[in-house]
């Protein structure tokens, strides 16, 4: 390999930090498809190879920074990808085009990966929605042969979770459910496996975490919190969403129900549910006045703060998803704006949140905000 070609690999590998992904994963293709053919011209494998891994300290490691371009050279090349499966199966997972190895291949990358999971590996890379469902896709249904023989391997079992979650694979919701039911199952893997529950549970078993919870079968905020998420806001009333809000505790502003509320439950809600959370919010903090609540919650003698802290985004996404404003809608609005207003001047307000607000609040049409604003009475 001459040093000119030297240079030009060291260019197409190099991530550069300000370019945008496409660029960079089309560098990181084409210096794999570059090597690709340098083996094809005759390139030992050897010297291929040590682009990759080296072994400073007598066990083989990757070159963190080359593993994108070994991932895409794996799909090109065969023999590559067996000595990347042999040594290194988690790169199944990393990056490239798995679509491009043989059922068995991808089969045996996994169970390796697997393996070096249960054996105390930790990934230092996050993968998104779209590389877990691409990963669900290319790996032929995840048996319930892994989930039965790993089921007792935390780390192994959440991984293969995350899996069918992100990749919906509805076959195992039947396991998934007979998880959460387990007997003497501790409260992380009954977390986990709502987690998953939401997004294949069928509507039976959502029928049974809705009767779970407002039995209070379920205690601790972010179990409550799970449950809801699980079964959905559509599939909930306000009566249940309010004894399910009644059920909860006192917590910090980035506990369970204020993390689902934020994070989860609001960017997907449509107008109908983002209004339903609101109503249900009002009924549990309507008993007492917000100022007298705040203080009371300050001093540890209520679980509502939650609720307060969260009111101004449920507000401001009612705000931006309704359209039309009848009688009710408006009335809904007018009692939650009175709550937010009375809260401006406790620990609850948020000079971001009342920014937001007067913003969505030119969204109502005039004729609207006149009737909101005569109903008001501070």
């Amino acid at each position: 390999m001459q040093f000119r070609d030297c240079w030009v690999l060291q260019s197409l590998m190099k991530r550069h930090t300000g370019g945008s992904s496409s660029t960079i994963e089309r560098c990181e293709y084409l210096a794999a498809c570059w090597i690709k053919r340098q083996l094809d011209l005759g390139l030992p494998f050897a010297h291929g190879w040590a682009l990759f891994a080296r072994a400073p300290y007598g066990d083989e490691v990757l070159i963190p920074s080359r593993r994108a371009v070994l991932c895409w050279l794996t799909a090109l090349d065969a023999k590559v990808r067996g000595r990347v499966i042999r040594s290194f199966p988690e790169m199944v997972s990393f990056e490239g085009d798995p679509q491009q190895w043989s059922e068995n291949d991808v089969v045996d990358a996994f169970e390796g990966y697997l393996e070096r999971l249960k054996s105390g590996f930790r990934t230092d890379w996050w993968n998104d929605a779209s590389e877990l469902h691409r990963i669900s896709r290319v790996i032929p249904l995840i048996g319930y042969w892994w989930l039965d023989q790993y089921r007792d391997e935390p780390n192994v079992l959440a991984k293969l979770l995350t899996i069918v979650k992100f990749g919906r694979i509805d076959a195992c919701a039947n396991w998934v459910f007979a998880m959460y039911q387990g007997a003497g199952i501790s409260d992380r893997q009954k977390r986990l496996a709502l987690d998953v529950l939401a997004a294949i549970a069928t509507p039976d078993q959502k029928a049974t975490i809705t009767a779970d919870v407002l039995a209070g079968r379920l205690a601790g905020n972010d179990l409550i919190a799970d449950c809801i998420e699980a079964i959905g806001l559509s599939q909930l009333s306000v009566d249940q969403l309010v004894e399910c809000f009644g059920q909860t505790a006192s917590e910090s502003e980035y506990g369970g129900p204020t993390t689902a509320v934020k994070f989860y439950l609001l960017p997907d809600a449509n107008a109908a549910d983002a209004r339903k959370l609101l109503a249900a919010l009002l009924r549990g903090t309507a008993d007492t006045g917000c100022q007298i609540l705040a203080r009371r919650v300050e001093e540890g003698k209520g679980h509502e703060g939650w609720m307060l802290s969260v009111m101004p985004d449920v507000l401001l996404k009612v705000l931006q998803l309704t359209l039309t404003h009848d009688q009710a809608s408006l009335r809904l609005l007018v009692d939650a704006a009175f709550v937010v207003e009375n809260l401006r001047h406790t620990t609850y307000a948020d000079d971001q949140d009342s920014r937001a607000l007067r913003q969505g609040d030119r969204t109502v049409p005039r004729a609207s905000q006149r009737r909101c604003y005569s109903n008001r009475s501070f």
